[in-house]
């Protein structure tokens, strides 16, 4: 059964987990009387996909072969080219923070791993571009906030230029600004805009109100704990934002669904920041940025002290023998479950969604210590 700590995520669904039933055992009832679970033949077809995918078939959660497709990503990184919108954001991000060519071509990957089937294979490079864009741009935000923290750049970017009317102010940072009026633009002009902008708008604040919980925190370590940055980092990833921008493509959706969308990507964020959390702790510790779920949980079951964080190596080595990482992939796994619990949209591929979740975890175990 799944334990209180997957229920203060704020997301949690009950799940044939919840049940107590293992996912393989779940699927076999499904594939031999899918009236038993409730569920309809598409529903089991997917179930099936997410039996096969699911992470107990992977040592990294539950078992993960990590060197599965590590050739093939590191290909297929590699041979990334940007399209000239994410160039532009790339160039005018660099007025914050120039992070190395690497990432951007990493991030490429890992949008096109979570971009939902519901974007046809004709618009497909364009949704890309669009989500590659605002991801570059709210790296910008994100890094005035954890690696610069500053909270002046902080609040400028948030209010007067990177807002859902427009750039209010081309002075301070031109670049930034032209480009992010274009994408919301652009935005503006797909087929289901009119629909899920207000969404977007939504989610793109909550991105924005995680990053000014990372500035509070690192400003007062003191003050983090476990359950809140749970939720408030997680919001970080803007994998919400993502969808939102996938589900404009899409000239018509049953809104009806639109819970359960919301619930599978919710979920998905989660993962995506665990995925994060482990690949990318140690770098951030040594910078001074103790946002990462991995070095809460440290300071909450008192491994570390801040008087520890004086020392990088040996906060490092102290949180390596607790062996707290475990903690993460274990609740990566049940979010992974979750999701195969929840019922099957019609409007993308529940099962196709796993498989990318699964590559974005690989690619950010691949890319530990350039992230």
């Amino acid at each position: 059964m799944l334990d209180d700590e997957d229920k203060w995520t704020g997301h949690y669904q009950p799940s044939t987990c919840e049940l107590g039933l293992h996912l393989d055992d779940f699927a076999h009832q499904a594939c031999v009387s899918p009236s038993a679970t409730g569920m309809s033949r598409k529903a089991v077809h997917s179930m099936e996909y997410a039996t096969i995918l699911r992470p107990m078939r992977l040592a990294a959660p539950g078992g993960m072969d990590l060197r599965e497709s590590e050739f093939a990503d590191r290909d297929a990184i590699k041979g990334v080219a940007l399209a000239p919108m994410a160039c532009q954001a790339v160039e005018a991000s660099a007025e914050v923070h120039r992070r190395d060519e690497f990432v951007w071509k990493w991030a490429h990957e890992a949008i096109s791993a979570v971009t939902l089937s519901s974007v046809s294979e004709q618009h497909r490079a364009r949704a890309i571009e669009l989500k590659l864009t605002y991801a570059v741009l709210m790296t910008a935000l994100d890094d005035a906030a954890d690696r610069r923290q500053d909270a002046e750049l902080f609040d400028f970017l948030r209010r007067h230029v990177l807002t859902l009317s427009g750039a209010q102010d081309h002075a301070r940072f031109p670049g930034i600004a032209a480009i992010w009026n274009q994408l919301i633009e652009a935005l503006r002009a797909l087929s289901s805009a009119h629909a899920f902008m207000p969404w977007f708008s939504f989610d793109h604040e909550t991105v924005a109100q995680a990053g000014r919980y990372a500035l509070l925190v690192n400003g007062l370590p003191q003050a983090m704990n476990h359950s809140e940055l749970y939720q408030r980092n997680a919001e970080s990833f803007f994998l919400h934002s993502l969808a939102d921008i996938d589900l404009m493509f899409a000239p018509a959706v049953n809104m009806a669904e639109l819970g359960v969308v919301r619930a599978i990507v919710g979920h998905a964020q989660y993962m995506c920041a665990i995925a994060n959390w482990i690949g990318t702790w140690e770098r951030e510790l040594r910078e001074r940025d103790f946002s990462s779920g991995v070095v809460v949980l440290a300071f909450e079951r008192q491994v570390l002290t801040l008087r520890d964080t004086e020392q990088p190596e040996k906060a490092i080595a102290l949180i390596r023998q607790a062996r707290l990482e475990e903690h993460w992939t274990a609740q990566w796994e049940r979010h992974f479950r979750a999701i195969a619990g929840l019922p099957e949209p019609s409007v993308f591929d529940r099962a196709d969604y796993l498989r990318g979740l699964e590559r974005v975890y690989r690619l950010q175990m691949l890319g530990k210590g350039r992230l």
